[in-house]
């Protein structure tokens, strides 16, 4: 029968220590392999959930393209941008589609009713309408486009509601794969406690310090997942609040629920001006807070303006400090400055304050970075439209409104007012004029009217450039015999003109008739035209009422078969 010997009890305790030393390496191996692990692949999944929510961004901007070629189907601008937006969502979808995906995300983007079709059909169409800007305008379909158009923005849209449920998988992946790496260190460290409960102060000090870093490297990976899932909603409420603005108002409105939302305990403005020499103006303040009062002038005299880049103060008193923060007086403050800029053209600053050495947190500095280019785009848009408008409804030599523009005044003011008056009125001898005095004197003597018009007449009153030498005038609410009145003062205050400019003299036949008459505008204009030319068979430089008798209008016909001279 063997013997065995006992050990010695300190051999015996060497031994448990060396054994549980073991124990605690393996475990703690077994801790770091877990966390790390599971670290990189909370990691991976924000990584591809932000690869998502970009390729979201990038639909919904080539989507905000489309609706402004639908609207505006030849401008070669928006066709350009539309094939760069179209290389850029190419990118943005392949980084998207590359490496290892999930089940539920592969299933999500080729299964039977996956986007790689639609996404493939999306890019083609894109490239393909932006493409079509390098021949010119004269190689666009408007109608063709618009329609294509409006088809790859509806797809664009649904694209993107699918995108989202991309980003919704991988996100809720990555909360699992927090939890899953949580419960992992749980059960590690229950079993190595069974172990090692004798030695715990001794041997698992160093493991506990270790865990309670991971443990807080978890919670910081969780907060700025958290943190960043909410910068990616407001920047898609913040889109879509913006894009359903058709006002320049109704913009500053947003604005102000997004300071509301962002900042709710600092005073922040918005200041815009009209382009890079304007005044710059507070347009929107905090709801609540108001604004801090920046005495900026110029966007060119703001330093976040001129660097074009965000400027951040710590303490108004600082060296180095913003010149008009300083003086602005009263206590030290923190302040951040986010210039506003839309195609290389500065608009204005986006201006919030705070307690000294207390600036707002690098996580809210980089959303009113968001919330200011959001904004300016915005704002840049609409003043495009506006300006483009504008131009193709005014006549480029008296600043009036041309026929298109007039025509449309006319159906509205019928359909606004019980009574309109019309008049025609056709300057006198004209081409007499441009054959003696040359045709720069012909354009002067348009626009010398127009201003006199425009002196005589009331401010809702419209007079419109008909076409050469014949414009049109729109008086609400006055009959022929009120309308009678305000165009003889009309025909004084040309008198005074001419002399004022010492200019030659010129005289204008009107013919006016009021919609008691008839509701049709082509009808009104008919006859304020047929008493223009009484006016001038009758000898010019007088008004006619209309509509005209049939007598008359025979002394009309007989008159220009008579003489055949110019008005």
């Amino acid at each position: 029968m063997t013997r065995f010997r006992r050990l010695p009890i300190h051999v015996m305790f060497a031994r448990g220590y060396q054994v549980a030393l073991v124990v605690a390496a393996v475990v703690s191996t077994m801790v770091y392999v877990s966390v790390d692990t599971g670290l990189g692949q909370v990691a991976d999944r924000e990584a591809h959930a932000r690869a998502a929510t970009a390729l979201v961004i990038e639909v919904h901007q080539t989507s905000e393209l489309l609706g402004q070629i639908d609207t505006t189907p030849t401008s070669l601008s928006l066709r350009s941008d539309l094939f760069r937006q179209s290389e850029q969502l190419d990118e943005a979808w392949t980084t998207v589609v590359g490496g290892d995906l999930p089940e539920a995300v592969d299933t999500q983007l080729f299964g039977r009713q996956g986007v790689d079709a639609e996404m493939a059909s999306l890019l083609e169409g894109t490239r393909t309408m932006g493409q079509a800007g390098f021949g010119g305008a004269s190689s666009l379909d408007p109608v063709v486009d618009r329609t294509e158009a409006r088809r790859l923005e509806a797809r664009a849209i649904d694209i993107a509601e699918q995108l989202v449920v991309v980003v919704g998988i991988y996100e809720t992946e990555a909360d699992d794969a927090v939890a899953e790496m949580q419960r992992n260190n749980v059960v590690t460290v229950s079993i190595s406690m069974a172990f090692l409960i004798a030695l715990v102060l001794v041997l698992l000090r160093p493991l506990r310090r270790r865990m309670e870093r991971e443990s807080q490297a978890l919670v910081d990976a969780s907060e700025v997942h958290r943190a960043e899932a909410e910068r990616q909603e407001l920047a898609s409420h913040l889109a879509d609040g913006l894009e359903a603005a058709e006002t320049e108002s109704e913009t500053h409105r947003v604005v102000e629920r997004t300071f509301a939302r962002l900042v709710p305990d600092a005073a922040v403005e918005l200041l815009l001006a009209e382009g890079t020499k304007g005044e710059l103006t507070t347009t929107v303040v905090h709801p609540d807070n108001g604004g801090p009062g920046c005495g900026v002038e110029s966007p060119w005299a703001c330093p976040a303006v001129r660097r074009g880049r965000t400027m951040t103060y710590e303490d108004s008193t600082a060296i180095n400090a913003c010149p008009h923060l300083t003086a602005r007086g009263g206590d030290p403050c923190s302040a951040v400055c986010v210039p506003l800029s839309f195609m290389g053209e500065s608009m204005g600053v986006l201006h919030t304050t705070g307690e000294v050495d207390e600036p707002l947190e690098p996580s809210v500095v980089d959303v009113l970075g968001l919330v200011a280019s959001q904004v300016a785009v915005r704002i840049g848009t609409l003043r495009s439209f506006a300006q483009v408008e504008l131009q193709a409804s005014t006549d480029n030599l008296t600043g009036l409104p041309n026929r298109r523009a007039t025509e449309e005044h006319l159906r509205r003011a019928l359909r606004e007012h019980d009574v309109v008056s019309v008049v025609v009125a056709d300057l006198d001898n004209f081409k007499q004029l441009n054959d003696r005095f040359g045709h720069e004197a012909g354009d002067r003597a348009l626009r010398i009217f127009a201003d006199a018009v425009r002196t005589a007449l009331r401010d809702e009153d419209i007079v419109g450039r008909w076409g050469g030498e014949e414009f049109v005038l729109i008086l609400p609410g006055q009959r022929s015999v009120q309308a009678e009145e305000t165009l003889e003062r009309t025909r004084r205050h040309l008198a005074d003109a001419c002399a004022r400019a010492e200019a030659p003299t010129m005289t204008v036949s009107m013919g006016v008739v009021d919609s008691s008459e008839t509701g049709v505008p082509d009808d009104l204009l008919r006859f304020a035209d047929e008493a223009v030319l009484a006016a001038k068979a009758q000898g010019r430089d007088r008004v006619v009422v209309g509509p005209v008798v049939d007598e008359l209008l025979e002394m009309v016909d007989a008159d220009s078969a008579g003489d055949g001279t110019e008005s």
